[in-house]
């Protein structure tokens, strides 16, 4: 893998959550090698009856494919035990055992939970742990594993430039009691703070010194309707972080290496208990790629710059045409979709909802729906209707350390 990676020289590399012991290796060799390279992962993908997708599953019979499906069956009955608050290893394992047992033509090899990045055995879940399988069914062999995540969950909100994520981002999780966590304002922060300081956008090596120096604050507002307060290094802003010579530096500046691995670890430290509704252009595939739901917001160019344009109109911004947003908006769009780091993605398994002829009552609906569905098949509790009063959002909002 060291080989491949030298002589191919990738700036991002995918590689599958089915084989979740080889991607924990492959990234700490990564980073015990500081070799220069993302790894993302992809998720399991499944057939409709669980089993998870393999170019070995051809050669399954048919009863060996019924029989197979008890993989998955076994990691769903423990990952219920899980969130009904077992966190003890000899029960889970225990579980996971007593499912597979049931399927007399498996030949368990290993079940094992151990520590999602160091692989080490866990005698207890505390914060993550993965609970994997290899076994044969007949003469194939197969692996699936499930991630056990001890957090409240998470909605992970993506799409492209002005498809109406921070306004349903902010309304939801109001409604929903959920804290919200708007990205695209912490690099907005980060994009005015450089141009402040009169660095040259392509001078990474300040950027990245500045960096270290800074300190990010998401503060929560009284109304929905206002967007997310932000402080950078003390000072408010909220509305400077929002001009159109902002909005233009924004996407180049956030491709680089250093701004976006500052600001995704801090953002996943934000994110750690979970309970929260997150919003950007990387959440479902890089940030939180096991969000409990993943949402992807779309519309045409043509509807998200009438709704940029309408935004600057109610700021007093008036000179600003119609036309000039859409070929900024087209351009943007270009440059988040190609840039080698993190590019805007719908992952695999988010729920694209096309924005353009729906109201914000609309999307927020079909959100919770989707919501509901997902907490109602693992057995968590459901959330909360739209009609009742949200939680009162935290005070002390989100910030990083200085």
């Amino acid at each position: 893998m060291t080989k491949l990676l030298a002589i191919a020289q990738p700036t991002l590399a995918y590689f599958g959550e089915k084989d979740a012991q080889q991607l924990a290796i492959i990234r700490r060799l990564v980073a015990d090698l500081n070799l220069p390279v993302e790894i993302r992962s992809c998720p399991t993908l499944r057939e409709a009856s669980g089993l998870a997708l393999s170019s070995r599953n051809q050669y399954l019979s048919v009863i060996e494919r019924a029989e197979a499906v008890s993989l998955w069956r076994s990691l769903q009955s423990a990952q219920q035990a899980f969130r009904q608050g077992e966190r003890e290893a000899i029960p889970l394992l225990a579980g996971v055992k007593a499912e597979l047992a049931t399927a007399p033509g498996i030949q368990v090899q290993y079940v094992e939970l151990v520590h999602p990045q160091t692989l080490a055995p866990l005698a207890r879940v505390e914060a993550a742990g993965l609970l994997a399988i290899a076994a044969f069914v007949g003469g194939t062999r197969l692996i699936d594993n499930v991630i056990l995540v001890n957090r409240q969950p998470i909605i992970a909100i993506d799409g492209p430039a002005g498809s109406g994520k921070s306004t349903v981002t902010r309304r939801l999780a109001q409604a929903m009691g959920l804290l919200h966590l708007d990205t695209g304002a912490m690099y907005r922060a980060v994009t005015w703070l450089v141009m402040k300081q009169g660095i040259p956008l392509n001078d990474e090596a300040s950027i990245a010194e500045l960096m270290g120096e800074m300190k990010v604050e998401l503060l929560p507002t009284d109304s929905w309707e206002e967007p997310t307060r932000v402080r950078i290094n003390n000072e408010e802003v909220t509305d400077a972080i929002r001009t159109p010579e902002v909005t233009a530096s924004v996407s180049p500046l956030s491709a680089q290496l250093a701004v976006r691995q500052a600001l995704v670890a801090e953002q996943r430290r934000l994110g750690q208990r979970g309970g929260l509704v997150a919003e950007g252009r990387d959440i479902g595939t890089n940030v939180f790629p096991n969000a409990e739901l993943k949402i992807y917001l779309t519309a045409s160019v043509e509807e998200r710059a009438k709704r940029r344009w309408q935004e600057f109109q109610n700021r007093g911004l008036t000179d600003i045409s119609l036309e000039k947003l859409q070929r900024e908006i087209q351009q943007r769009d270009y440059q988040d979709s190609t840039r080698p780091l993190a590019p805007l993605r719908q992952a695999a398994d988010a729920i694209e909802i096309n924005t353009d002829r729906l109201t914000i009552e609309e999307v927020m609906e079909e959100i919770v729906q989707r919501y509901q569905e997902k907490l109602a098949l693992s057995g968590d509790n459901p959330a909360p209707a739209l009609d009742r009063p949200g939680k009162p959002i935290p005070k002390k909002g989100l910030s990083s350390p200085p």
